[in-house]
């Protein structure tokens, strides 16, 4: 039973390869960074730092938003005249608009 295990584990390592060649191909490598890329780049210890200090009513966006929390955040202390949120999974902002709707 172990073998069989194992063997099935083999065959999908050139399966995942497969995937990470194309995923290359897709998305290149991106380049490395210099010092002046860096330069004026600014540390926060959390990033509800930097939403205070955001300009309230801006526009802004967020890439990536998951369950919606950091959205919340981003409306509450920045008050934005237009969020834009962006995700891979549509299932994140029909969560975020539905609850939206309960309120």
């Amino acid at each position: 039973m172990q073998l069989r295990s194992v063997t099935r584990r083999l065959q999908l390592i050139p399966a995942a390869l497969s995937n990470q060649r194309l995923r290359r191909k897709l998305w290149p490598e991106a380049p490395a960074l210099q010092a002046k890329h860096v330069r004026n780049c600014k540390l926060f210890e959390h990033r509800e730092v930097l939403l205070e200090l955001m300009p309230k009513n801006s526009a802004c966006a967020e890439v990536g938003i998951f369950l919606s929390n950091f959205s919340e955040k981003i409306l509450r202390i920045t008050q934005p005249i237009k969020l834009h949120l962006v995700d891979i999974s549509g299932g994140a902002i029909r969560l975020l608009t539905n609850d939206s709707r309960r309120k």
